[in-house]
């Protein structure tokens, strides 16, 4: 994922690794849980361990509402009331852990993951009508399947927590379904990245530079036709003399380019540009 966002260079990109890495966060503190639990360890460790797992949650659900509010056709205000919806039941839970309610807990136990779940639901139906928005192909096949992931996992683990809920000797095979859901958004990257891989650079597509490329910089027509000679590696004379202009008009171009996209060379420029696949 990070190698994906480190070409991509989209905001939704960089939500979605920050997703993903809380989400390995919390899968880390699972895991350290696991083992405090065979041993004895003093009190605190226990409030430790909820406040933790309450700061990663809280930071995810923030996380993917960046990436929600990055995408188009999202509505906002919905956005950012689904996420507080889910926020407040964390606060709940958490509250009733800590101060030791755990009857009142148990008690809401299927409510709160019925209400998770929901919102999983919500926010894939989301990433799919995002994905229909998106120019990017390989933005738009990631969102797309991570959506369907979504779809597919919340009413799974739903129906998974409720089948350990109404048979309690089944207990002794309870394992956090989030393994499984890292595992499979592990795998969609991986095939995303693949898939991206595969695809031609896009600076010499048919002698166009990628849309997504052009729309991240605010990159002009004129701006867009020097790129595609700086490709070709032509001087800025050549340019100048190939697009009709003066000499310092394209050297203009080339330092405005250079402005908006953080190139510090041509190469550099180029290794920029062939981030952008479609």
């Amino acid at each position: 994922m990070a190698a994906l966002h480190s070409r991509l260079r989209q905001e939704v990109t960089g939500s979605l690794l920050f997703v993903m890495s809380c989400l390995l966060a919390s899968l880390v503190l699972t895991l350290v849980s696991y083992y405090l639990n065979t041993i004895k360890h003093p009190d605190y460790a226990l409030n430790l361990r909820y406040a933790l797992g309450f700061i990663i949650a809280l930071l995810a659900r923030l996380g993917i509402l960046r990436a929600l509010l990055f995408m188009k056709g999202i509505s906002r205000t919905g956005s950012v009331s689904i996420t507080a919806g889910v926020i407040a039941v964390h606060v709940i839970s958490n509250f009733l852990a800590v101060s030791g309610r755990k009857d009142l807990l148990e008690t809401l136990y299927l409510p709160v993951i019925f209400l998770v779940s929901l919102y999983l639901l919500i926010v894939g139906v989301l990433l799919l009508r995002g994905s229909d928005a998106e120019n990017a192909g390989t933005v738009k096949t990631l969102l797309r399947r991570l959506g369907v992931l979504l779809l597919v996992f919340a009413p799974l683990s739903t129906a998974g927590y409720f089948l350990f809920k109404a048979f309690p000797g089944l207990a002794g095979f309870h394992i956090s379904f989030d393994y499984f859901f890292f595992l499979a958004w592990s795998l969609i990257t991986v095939s995303v990245f693949l898939e991206y891989l595969s695809k031609p650079a896009v600076l010499f597509d048919n002698g166009r530079i990628s849309p997504s490329f052009i729309k991240k910089f605010s990159i002009s027509a004129r701006e867009a036709e020097v790129i595609e000679l700086v490709g070709k590696g032509l001087g800025n004379r050549e340019i100048a003399d190939k697009l009709c202009i003066s000499f310092t008009t394209a050297r203009t171009h080339i330092y405005n380019i250079f402005q908006k996209t953080g190139a510090k060379s041509r190469v550099d420029l180029l290794k920029i540009i062939s981030g952008f696949r479609e």
